[in-house]
């Protein structure tokens, strides 16, 4: 009987409670592996220091692209601004990535800027999916689903996590 390995997917952006929950999520699900969960000012921290009630042990990192190993997917819950850059590198490296931000929320460039401010990684708008951006299913547990709408003023509801297939292409 041969068996399938785990996904690896990285989060980035884990002390958040976004990131937090995406961690924890990921580290209960039975076909991912967290290949590191990071933060910008909690490296060194468990993360279950920071969020008890997820009992996920995972010590954050700083992130560094190249000391993960290979992923197959990402999860970025980095402030919008601040995430683009990010999902630009992973991107490059081919990996799938998954936006909490507002980042790559809108479609039109326009519209996020008038909301949002600049944006760090315009060119990468086109290639986003934003039908349900993040629509799926979990497969174990909880049949939650995301509905991030276009529209930066709706209040975005609960995050669940789904196959790695999904984000910005």
């Amino acid at each position: 009987m041969s068996s399938v390995a785990n996904q690896r997917i990285l989060v980035a952006g884990a002390s958040g409670y976004a990131g937090a929950l995406a961690a924890e999520l990921v580290d209960r699900h039975p076909a991912l592996d967290l290949a590191a969960a990071t933060s910008r000012s909690d490296a060194g921290q468990r993360l279950s220091a920071l969020y008890p009630q997820y009992r996920c042990e995972t010590v954050l990192e700083e992130l560094s692209l190249g000391a993960h190993g290979e992923l197959d997917g990402a999860i970025v819950a980095y402030p919008h601004g601040a995430s683009a850059p990010v999902v630009a590198e992973l991107r490059a490296a081919g990996v799938p990535v998954v936006d909490l931000s507002a980042d790559f929320r809108v479609a039109d460039l326009a519209t996020y800027e008038k909301y949002y401010g600049h944006h760090h990684a315009p060119e990468l708008l086109p290639s986003a999916s934003f039908n349900g951006f993040l629509a799926g299913s979990t497969r174990y547990q909880s049949r939650t689903q995301f509905s991030l709408s276009q529209d930066p003023n709706t209040i975005q509801g609960a995050y669940a996590i789904t196959n790695v297939s999904f984000g910005v292409k």
